[in-house]
């Protein structure tokens, strides 16, 4: 595996870079959530037939850890009509933390594949007004496809996540969900570790800095906005929270909940730089035999202070000229 990255993400961890390889080698069980706008009354039954020690994940409803992959869950009929959908736990957290409601006027910025948007219109029995986005046509096109199988009602939009706010415009959602793509650290193993670049993180942080400070123009005083990514770089993660609170002073961080998974507090100090104080209340999860590596960001948005309106994207745009 690449040394930078096992010595980077030994620092990120704070431990050395053998317990920080060994965690990275960690073997993730298979985790189902049972689609409740899908589900039958015979899902369950069906499942426990398939894999007779089933096991409920304690944290969340309608979630099941697969003992045994004897048979794979995608190749189940409950996966092919929608029932079921397959997801790593760690990707439930952005959604819980992002508290959707029935009432709410929800935004997912880069929502392709479709896991986390299913989630968000199963926890508001698709209630609240969901506009699900992607950049990618063929993403775009995919996810709509898994979205209707889901049973998920929801408006669609292909379009330039840096950009969304000339088409929507400020303050138009309360609650934005960003899992921004990323250099999927959590991911690499021995085989892919090649394909880890510096490059790579660089470049992608200046697009997931362009995401949040044009959504974060779109949120409703008083919202709610998750920011997420399944990668252990900080300048992916805490650095990019660091620059949206510089440039925003209504910006604020919030302690997510406690979940009963291995987790640390947001750093904030790396390679030389102060980052923040609040930045410590963003979540990095840890490998575990469930949950692959995360972070997470709960943002809140206060009323400017001097009345004036939100004017982030201007300065975004002065910012890249």
């Amino acid at each position: 595996m690449h040394e930078l990255f096992i010595e980077r993400t030994s620092r990120a961890w704070g431990m050395t870079s053998q317990e920080a390889a060994q965690l990275l080698a960690t073997q993730y069980a298979t985790t189902i959530r049972i689609n409740p706008l899908k589900v039958r009354k015979s899902t369950l039954a069906n499942l426990k037939k398939q894999y007779p020690t089933l096991i409920k994940l304690e944290w969340l409803d309608n979630a099941y850890v697969v003992d045994s992959l004897d048979l794979k869950p995608s190749l189940l009929p409950e996966f092919a009509n929608g029932e079921i959908i397959i997801q790593n736990p760690a990707s439930f957290i952005p959604v819980l933390e992002l508290q959707p409601q029935q009432s709410d006027t929800i935004l997912d910025v880069c929502a392709a594949p479709g896991g986390k948007s299913s989630h968000i219109a199963a926890l508001t029995n698709n209630k609240a007004r969901l506009t699900l986005n992607d950049t990618s046509r063929t993403r775009f096109f995919k996810m709509k496809k898994l979205m209707e199988k889901m049973n998920v009602v929801a408006d669609y939009s292909l379009r330039d996540g840096r950009i969304l706010s000339k088409d929507y415009g400020a303050n138009s959602f309360n609650k934005i969900l960003i899992d921004a793509p990323c250099s999927g650290e959590a991911n690499i193993t021995v085989a892919k570790s090649s394909t880890w670049s510096m490059a790579t993180i660089k470049r992608l942080h200046n697009l997931q800095e362009r995401l949040l400070s044009d959504a974060f123009s779109m949120l409703q005083p008083g919202g709610r906005l998750v920011y997420s990514t399944c990668t252990i770089a900080p300048e992916e993660n805490e650095i990019v929270i660091n620059n949206l609170l510089r440039h925003q002073s209504n910006a604020r961080i919030t302690q997510p909940k406690t979940y009963p998974t291995r987790a640390l507090p947001g750093i904030t100090h790396w390679d030389g730089k102060e980052l923040a104080a609040d930045i410590k209340k963003c979540l990095r999860l840890l490998p575990t035999n469930t949950t692959k590596p995360f972070f997470i960001a709960v943002i809140t948005k206060e009323p400017n202070m001097h009345g004036e309106d939100d004017d982030s994207y201007r300065r975004l745009q002065q910012r890249y000229k």
